[in-house]
């Protein structure tokens, strides 16, 4: 063991990703030139973590950059083990390592300060402006005076992530060199021994090829792959398939092996099979609701189904291209060659658990070849889920009174906070609110309550429950059952005189749900009033409007708004009259690709939220021209309503960027911020605080540090100003 040996393990979860230290520490070179040198772990702003080692006077910097990046809001195990007997350098990011050659090797020992959640220039001053601070957690902080193996750095790994209940993520990996047993072959696909990958289709007429993993995967996950296709006359295309139902008989052409062949009186036909696939498609097919010639796309079922699609010639180029798919919970994003092609939000059904690849062609052909697969299973997340349950007669008689109950279980793995449950339908008698606390998971609650139908008919009762999780993330479960009241028969005696027969009470209608919006031919980005003026109750009025939009978003009022990216969606009206009854109403909305550059704002934020007066406070943004042509934006910062500053930004088609402004806070109070784009202000703002700073602010507290430490641990240090100077 060289005395220079040096290993560092941490773990981190930054709030979001940019420039910013994670530790920093300044040695001695025993009376050498230079005098004075430093080293330091610090997150660069394209997420990757540099390990540096900088000779002060000599301008001698050592640089190890990890290839992998660190993600924002998750925990993360990071590394660097220092082998001076090795020659070399290795940066780990969870379980993924890169190894580098040691081109200087380090002093030995040092009495000097150690920083953590920081990175400060070397400036004598070490002030605010020479600090790039860690925002976010860092956690169980350990530094060896020796050169951990790989072995010890896999425990460590595996050891903290799961303190942090994240544990191991199995990653499957091959590289089709050799025959792993991985998968399953299916039709002309096969794999090319010679050239270490698996070739789906040849230039050959009529293929359909399939390889199935042969591990299930119903969890979250992140899939790495390349692909080339082309070199053959020009056609179809190829699919990265997830929660895919297994077991069909693939169709061909521009099926592209994602849907079921059936054969019915000789003739061919092909039916959707349940899941999702990433299409690559390289042949306008106008019977598949191709959106062009060659587009990438998220699909559902059927290769009709085109959740979200971006034109791109690559899917036809005979050249390779690295793809990254990232599926949570409710998100799934795109990337290729390292670009972002689309973020796609809603609910995942994942009833299903087949993941593979699948092409096809027809008449025209194409080389469509895999290669380099990784897929990385995630941790599922923790989350409460509502199960509802009416328990009822659903045959009734008009008067008469039935007790009913509705069971609440949290069928999911975590607590469901501020539960909130109602039962409304006036013309049966049901009028019920109730609220608990805490529904632990895997429990369940029971309300018991009346149904006294007054009028005959047929009736939905609906169930509406809404909890919140630890994170402040709202959920809402409903469920409906349908109760048959049968009508009273008038029996008739002998009328006295005196006798009056009472008017029997009419029966209630439901409201009618109509709606219309505007502008009729929307573009991808534009703000899309939906207004629900056209309903209408003829017995009453309309109480309430709910909005539902197949991108997972809701809304309520007479009148709202949304925008939507290129594609086709749905949107449902639900309107609720003042006796509880209900109507729905469903249109499909089509929205183009806007043809000019267009500008959205996909986020913003600011940083920190609460500042000293002469503070300085980060604007950052996320932007996106969803236009089909380039073009340039010049993006104004709007504080209170006025222009501080503006950016000039080039942007090609679906390109996204982010923007950062730094301003100083002048003025006390709360300050709204908004951008702008030409004579538009985006209706997204943000706001932050500004108070006066205090006359004789606290000093920080130090801590000794006696030397360089055997193993040093440090728990849970948090927020941007966790920076503290270790002696």
């Amino acid at each position: 063991m060289d005395k220079s040996d040096l290993t560092i393990v941490v773990l981190i979860k930054p709030e979001f990703i940019k420039e910013m230290g994670i530790l920093e520490k300044d040695i001695i070179n025993d009376g050498a030139s230079p005098p004075d040198s430093h080293y330091g772990l610090k997150i660069n702003s394209n997420g990757s973590v540099s390990f540096i080692y900088e000779s002060e006077g000599s301008g001698a910097d050592r640089i190890y950059t990890s290839k992998d990046i660190v993600k924002p809001d998750e925990w993360q195990f990071i590394a660097v083990v220092r082998d001076v007997n090795a020659n070399v350098v290795k940066v780990y990011i969870n379980d993924n390592k890169n190894t580098y050659s040691l081109k200087l090797p380090l002093p030995g020992y040092s009495n000097k300060p150690l920083w953590i959640g920081d990175y400060p220039s070397k400036s004598p001053e070490y002030t605010k402006a020479n600090h790039l601070y860690f925002a976010g957690t860092i956690d169980e902080l350990r530094i060896y005076n020796r050169a951990l193996s790989d072995e010890e750095i896999k425990a460590l790994y595996e050891q903290t992530l799961k303190s942090k209940g994240q544990g191991h993520n199995p990653t499957v990996r091959d590289s089709f060199d050799t025959d792993t047993g991985l998968w399953t072959y299916i039709g002309s696909a096969y794999r090319d021994e010679t050239h270490g990958y698996v070739v789906l289709t040849e230039p050959k007429g009529d293929q359909v090829g399939i390889i199935w993993l042969n591990q299930n995967i119903t969890s979250p996950f992140v899939a790495e792959f390349k692909y080339k296709a082309g070199g053959g006359s020009g056609a179809d295309g190829l699919v990265f398939m997830f929660y895919k139902k297994k077991n069909y008989t693939p169709a061909g052409g521009g099926c592209l092996g994602f849907e079921r062949l059936t054969i019915v009186n000789e003739v061919k036909r092909a039916e959707p099979v349940p899941g999702y696939g990433i299409e690559f498609d390289n042949f306008y097919n106008s019977n598949h609701n191709d959106p062009n010639e060659r587009h990438i796309a998220l699909i559902k079922d059927t290769v009709n189904n085109h959740l979200i699609y971006v034109k791109d010639d690559r899917t036809e180029d005979n050249k390779w291209h690295n793809v990254r798919v990232e599926v949570y919970e409710s998100t799934i994003i795109v990337y290729v060659d390292g670009e972002l092609l689309f973020t796609w939000k809603g609910e995942i059904d994942r009833t299903y658990e087949g993941i593979g690849f699948s092409a096809a062609v027809g008449a025209r052909n194409n080389w469509h070849i895999i290669d380099d697969v990784k897929i990385t299973v995630l941790q599922p997340v923790s989350k409460p889920k509502l199960k509802l349950t009416i328990d009822c007669d659903t045959m009734l008689k008009q008067g008469e009174v039935r007790n009913a109950e509705l069971t609440i279980e949290n069928v999911g793995s975590a607590d469901a906070k501020d539960v909130k449950v109602t039962v409304t339908l006036p013309s049966l008698g049901v009028n019920v609110e109730k609220g608990y606390d805490v529904i632990p998971s895997k429990e369940a609650r029971t309300i018991t309550f009346q149904i006294a139908p007054n009028e005959a008919g047929k009736f939905k009762i609906t169930a509406v429950a809404e909890c919140w999780d630890e994170e402040g993330n709202k959920y809402i479960e409903t469920t409906e059952k349908v109760i048959e009241v049968k009508p009273v028969p008038i029996v008739t005696a002998t009328i006295v005189p005196t006798t009056t027969i009472p008017t029997p009470t009419p029966t209630k209608r439901k409201p009618v749900a109509k709606f219309v919006y505007y502008p009729t031919n929307p573009v991808a980005g534009d703000e899309i009033t939906f207004d629900a003026s056209p309903s209408y109750d003829i017995d009453g009025t309309i109480v309430r409007y709910e909005w539902k939009f197949s991108d997972g978003s809701i809304a309520e009022g007479k009148v709202v708004k949304h925008i939507f990216p290129a594609g086709s969606f749905t949107v449902t009206l639900t309107v609720i009259d003042n006796d509880g009854l209900k109507s729905t109403v469903t249109q499909q909305i089509y929205v183009k690709q806007s043809k000019k550059p267009k500008l959205v704002i996909t986020y913003l934020g600011v940083n920190p939220e609460e500042v000293y007066k002469g503070e300085t406070v980060e604007i950052r943004a996320d932007v996106v021209n969803v236009g089909e042509t380039e073009g340039t934006f010049k993006i104004n910062l709007m504080i209170d309503g006025k222009i501080r500053d503006y950016q000039e930004v080039f942007l090609k088609p679906n390109e996204h960027k982010t923007i950062s402004f730094v301003i100083t806070a002048k003025e006390l109070g709360t300050h709204i911020v908004r951008l702008g784009y030409k004579e538009e202000v985006f209706p997204s703002e943000v706001r932050f605080y500004v108070k006066e700073k205090p006359s004789s602010p606290p000093t920080t507290p130090h801590t000794t540090i006696p030397g360089f430490e055997h193993y040093l641990a440090i728990l849970a240090i948090s927020s941007m100003a966790l920076a503290r100077k270790l002696k």
